[in-house]
Formats: structure tokens, sequence, C-alpha cells
């Protein structure tokens, strides 16, 4: 299907149109219409003037024989006595002096008529059908008729003597000017004289017009296809060439000049878009130069990247290897160093229940039996470090007493606070499930490695653990060991939990130690799902301004999440909260009341009583009237069930 023309006033062809052929072409119109309306006028006024003439001419001719056309009139109306014969040789004789009279080649007809519209004498086209020729003779009714006599009438007797126009020729008519003479005076008709003109001279003007006006129309055509051909020669020509020429290019062609024949403006516009595509095709040249070398570069590091990456991976598998030949030889040497070691402690632990030692040698005992339980901590420490590392450390999930476990970690390190004259004192809160899901034994782990650190590094005052539920979250228990020790300073707090790390280097051969119980607590507890952290408690109570007793050193906290186990959801049901015990006696003690407020509490229910803490002292000891002590409330956020110093 051919695509249909649309013209498009926007492009150069349709501007040239628009600005130039359609307003040429308007008024080439306009002018040939009014010259062929001018021209049509002057010849219409020639023949009006023509016709004048003729009846001018005939005028004296018909008053000369106005005798003879009065007869004839009468013989025609039926009022004389003449014949037939006698009428038409007058009307033969006043003819034959008509046309004798003038001698026009544009007078196709004559004719005289009267009132009646009866023609008296008549020759040329009049002659044959005089009837068709008049502008009232080919009415149908006389009403009609009359009519239009009368308005012929009307014209004649005005100054304009045309009748109307046929297709060849145009009636003039006037009015004879008849001398009246006293016999005839009353009974002279009115007579009119009516010619016929031909048209030729109107139809030849308007032909010569036409002819002219199509020649100048055709020049005018002519010096346009011209001007328009010199036009788009030197403006659309190379526009369109332009265009192509873009439209060919690409980035491997930009060099090629453009063969276009073009002058003037258009002529610099191609030298300029000429010069620009050479600066784009330099400035191409220039940045695929510089992509390659990019490129380049960019292999070559690559390369370097790729080399690097292979080292980098031979010196981690050498790494991996070498440390997994580490943890295997600690693994092995931890294991041959823990059997013999246990056969000393073994014999030691029997030769000190034989007796019969003397006092030096029961000392020698002691000490042997000390330095084997360091070692072998040290070699429990060594295998429990290189198991984390490598991965193979696993953890026993089953249920515990969590209350039994803290005692018995606080038990087994009581000798060591009674040697250094410490209080080591528990608060187990009451909120907390005494019976969890997890492994117990790597929570006395952690819990014993935080409660021999505070020992070792504390020379007075006090070590307490608090069991408790977090505040941040009720599904973690939070298990804190608070010291009175001499703190952490900023600059060592940053080694803490490092391998191989103390917090003050200094003391390590005071104390002792290899820096591996933190980083191993802390594995621990990552393994079990919880955290573990510390902070200064002198830091800490800088912010709380409600603290009354200032406690110095640190205390190390860790996190444990809650899974309670069937038996403690049976206990929780059949246990009684004490502060919905109806008779109790509970003593109130200060915020964080000092060592010597922890004691056993009896399970008696008692009447309830409240001391406040003035009387401190007083509750502590009771009368032996009273029976002992329920439960003991701090006012905290926890409550205390029951304490051991």
């Amino acid at each position: 299907m051919s695509k249909r023309f649309r013209l498009d006033f926007s492009t150069a062809y349709g501007q040239l149109i628009l600005l130039v052929f359609l307003p040429i072409s308007a008024l080439a119109l306009t002018g040939g219409f009014l010259v062929l309306s001018d021209t049509s006028r002057a010849a219409r006024t020639i023949q009006k003037s023509t016709a004048d003439s003729l009846l001018v001419t005939f005028q004296p001719v018909a008053a000369a024989m106005q005798t003879s056309l009065l007869k004839i009139d009468q013989g025609l109306r039926g009022h004389s006595k003449m014949s037939a014969r006698e009428v038409a040789t007058l009307q033969s004789n006043v003819k034959f002096a008509l046309q004798n009279a003038v001698n026009n080649r544009h007078l196709q007809g004559m004719a005289i008529v009267n009132e009646q519209n009866q023609v008296l004498v008549s020759f040329g086209d009049l002659t044959q059908q005089p009837k068709a020729l008049l502008p009232f003779s080919s009415s149908n009714s006389p009403t009609e008729a009359s009519l239009n006599q009368i308005d012929l009438l009307s014209q004649l007797n005005t100054q304009d003597n045309h009748l109307f126009s046929r297709s060849n020729s145009t009636l003039y008519g006037q009015k004879l000017a008849l001398v009246h003479t006293g016999a005839t005076a009353s009974t002279m008709p009115p007579l009119w004289l009516v010619v016929n003109i031909d048209n030729e001279p109107l139809q030849v003007a308007r032909y010569q017009v036409m002819l002219a006006l199509a020649i100048t129309g055709l020049f005018t055509i002519l010096l346009l296809l011209l001007t328009t051909n010199v036009y788009a020669r030197r403006w659309i020509a190379p526009i369109y060439e332009m265009r192509l020429h873009l439209q060919r290019t690409n980035a491997n062609n930009l060099y090629k000049p453009m063969t276009i024949d073009s002058s003037g403006e258009i002529n610099q516009l191609q030298q300029d878009l000429v010069k620009t595509l050479r600066r784009l095709h330099k400035s191409f040249q220039e940045l695929k130069n510089h992509a390659e070398q990019t490129e380049d570069d960019l292999r070559l590091a690559f390369d370097e990247m790729e080399m690097q990456n292979i080292s980098i991976r031979n010196a981690r598998d050498a790494a991996v290897s070498a440390s997994q030949t580490k943890s295997a030889f600690l693994a092995n040497i931890s294991h041959e160093l823990r059997t013999p070691l246990n056969s000393i402690d073994g014999f030691i632990n029997l030769l000190s229940r034989h007796g019969g030692l003397t006092a030096e040698q029961d000392l020698y005992v002691q000490t042997i039996r000390k330095s084997s339980a360091h070692l072998l901590a040290l070699v429990n420490d060594v295998l429990d470090f290189s198991k984390i590392e490598s991965g193979k450390l696993v953890l026993d999930s089953h249920e515990f007493d969590l209350y039994a476990s803290i005692y018995d970690v606080v038990d087994m390190l009581s000798p060591l606070a009674a040697e250094k004259d410490l209080r080591l004192a528990v608060f187990f809160y009451d909120d907390v499930p005494h019976y969890l899901v997890g492994d117990a034994l790597r929570t006395k782990q952690v819990l014993t490695n935080l409660v021999n650190n505070a020992i070792k590094f504390t020379d007075d005052g006090e070590v307490i653990v608090r069991v408790s539920l977090d505040d941040n979250s009720d599904d973690l228990i939070y298990i804190g060991v608070q010291d009175t020790g001499r703190g952490i300073s900023p600059e060592h707090q940053k080694v803490l939990f490092q391998s191989f790390s103390q917090g003050d280097p200094s003391i390590t051969r005071q104390y002792g130690g290899t820096g591996l119980g933190l980083v191993i607590s802390k594995q621990l507890t990552y393994l079990m799902g919880g955290n573990i952290g510390f902070y200064d408690n002198a830091t800490e109570q800088a912010a709380d301004n409600s603290a009354v007793h200032k406690v110095k050193g640190t205390t190390f906290w860790f996190t444990l999440p809650m899974s309670v186990s069937n038996q403690e959801q049976q206990r929780l049901l059949t246990h009684n909260p004490i502060w919905q015990a109806r008779s109790s006696r509970v003593p109130k003690l200060p915020p964080k009341p000092p060592p010597r407020s922890i004691f056993w509490c009896g399970l008696t229910t008692l009447p309830a009583c409240r001391y406040s803490r003035g009387h401190c002292a007083r509750c502590l000891s009771p009368s032996p009237r009273q029976a002992p002590w329920q439960a003991c409330w701090s006012p905290s956020k926890k409550q205390a069930t029951t304490g051991i110093g």
C-alpha cells in the first residue's frame, strides 16, 4: 500500500508553497478576475455605444418614413382599407430605406414595433423570428405579455436602451421620435425601434484577455519553478545531503569529508559541521586509546590481584593446616598430660587421706596437690581452647538444676575465698526458674572462670554472684559476678576477651594464668546463645545517684537463654511465692545490702513483720521467741529469696 502524500508546512518545501506559491496564486487569480471583469465591462460599453449610434442613425430614416410607418401600423391594426399586398409593399420600401441607411457588420437585425407588440418593419435575425427575439413575445398568457410589454416600455423610456442579452447577441431599443402633424397628432401611435447587436466583439475581447492571463500565468509558473529550482539547489538540496551524510555517519567514518555542492551560509554550515565531526573523531580516538590503556591496566591489576589471591589462598591454607596441626597437637599433648596428672592427683589424695604424716610432710603433700590441680586446670583450658578453635566442641543439652549448679561452683571456690579472707555470697532472685534445659557443665565452667578471676584479683572485700532475669529481656537469665578488686583501666579493657592476654600484663607473674579463661567463656557463652561482658562498678554507680554504698571493682556478667524444663513447670504450679504468704515476717533491707546481710532463711510460716534500715542488725538476729525468717526482701527490682555467706 503506497504511502499517502501529506503536505507538511514545517518543511522547506511546505514553507515555500505557503509563503510564495499561495500568495502569488491568490494575487494572480484576483488580478485575472478584475482584468476580465473590467474588459467585459469595457466591451459592453463599446457595444452599447455602437447600438446607440445605430439607433441614432435609424431615427431620421424612420422619421422620414413616418407616413409609411403609420399606414403600415393602421393596416396591421385593421384601421385602414389597405390590402395585405399594399402593406407588404410599404414594408419593403421602409425596409429597403433602413437597410441602406447603415452598414455595420455587428448589426444582426432591426425591427420597428408598436405598443401592441406588432412588428411593423424588420430585417436580419428579427425578420426570421421577431417574436422570439422580443422580451415580451414569448409569453403564454395575455396578462403576462401585458406585464412584459409594460416592463419593456418602461426600459425604453429610460436612458438605458439595453433590453436583454442572448447567448450570441444583445437587444437594444429606443422610442421613435415621430413628428406630430395637425391631422394625425391625435391618432399617432407610439413606435419603438429595436436593434440586435452581435456579441462577437465581447467574446473576442474576453478570449483575448483570458489568453493573455493564461500566458501570464504560465510565465509566472515558469518563473516560480525556476525560483524553486534555484532555492532547492542552493538551500534544500545541500541540507538534505547533509542529513543523509549524518545518517550514514558512524564511529568509523567520522573523518570522511562531505562532498556536497553548496554556497553561502550553507557552505559555512557544512564546513563547521565537518570540523565538528573531525573534533569528535579526534576525541573518540583519544577516548578509545584511553579505554584500551585502562583495559590493559585493569587486566594487569586483575592479574596481580589473582596472584595475590593465590598467595593469600596458599597462606590461608597453610595457616589453616598449621592451626589444625596445632589444635591436634594441643589436643593430643593435653590428653597425654592429663593422664599422668590425674594419677598424681589421685595418689596425692590417697596419701593425704592415709594420715600418719608429719606437719612438714603434710605441707609438702598439699603443695603438690595444689600444683597438680593448677596444672590440670591449665591443661583443661588449652584443650577446650583447641576444641573451640577447631569447631569440634559440642554442647550437651539436658535438664539441670541452675540453683544447684550455682551453689556447686560457690561451694567449690569458697575455700579459695576463705584463704584470702574474702566474703563470697550469692543472690538468687525468686523469679528465676530453677530447672532449665541446657549444658550444665559449660555453664558451671563459665561461672567458675568468672568467680575464680574475681577471687584471684580481689585482695580484700567481697565477691557477690547475682542470678536474675535480664532487665532488657525476660527470655534471658542474667548471671553477674561483682568483686571489690582494683578494677581494670580503660587501656587494659580493650585487650580483654583476647587469646593469651590479661587486663594488666604486669601482674601475670603475681597471679599466674594463661589468659584463656575469658576467651573460652566468651566462646562458650556464644555457643549457648547468650552474651558476655563487663562494666566498672565506680562508673556504673556514678550514673546511679540513688546508690548508698559505693562499691569499687568490676562486674563480669553473662546471659543464657531461658529454656524452662518440665520439672520447672511442675514446680511453679506447686510453689507459693513468699509475697502470697498470709503470715510472714519479712525484714526490709537497704538497696545492695552489705555481705553481713546474707543469711539463711527458714521456711516456716510466721507473722509478717517489717523493719526499717536502722533495725537491720535486729532483724537479722531474731530473739529466741521468734521463729526463723521466712524470706528477706530488699527494695530493688527483684526479690532476693535466699543467701549464703
